[in-house]
């Protein structure tokens, strides 16, 4: 129980520090928004070219983090099966 215990701990402590970065890009994008796509603000103008790059932009970096806690995640599993399986063949020794 406590090999489950700390696999769920550490997994819920991957995702939320992923989480908090996701957060951080998405802020970061509507500052970018803001501050490169928004031409005049009182009609609502906005540069397509910049609107379509961010985009890009915010695309790459969300796959980016999704694939970054997809292999931690994978990790901290094939962490976990290889001392079970070490522990598994000392024992049954």
């Amino acid at each position: 129980m406590e090999g489950a215990s700390w696999i769920a701990k550490k997994a819920s402590a991957e995702t939320d520090r992923h989480l908090g970065k996701i957060r951080a890009i998405l802020t970061e994008s509507a500052k970018r928004f803001k501050d490169g796509c928004v031409i005049d603000e009182s009609i609502a103008e906005l540069n397509g070219r910049e609107v379509i790059r961010l985009n890009g932009w915010l695309s790459e970096q969300i796959d980016r983090e999704a694939q970054d806690v997809a292999d931690k995640l994978i990790a901290i599993f094939e962490n976990v099966n290889y001392h079970l399986a070490e522990a598994n063949r000392h024992f049954a020794a």
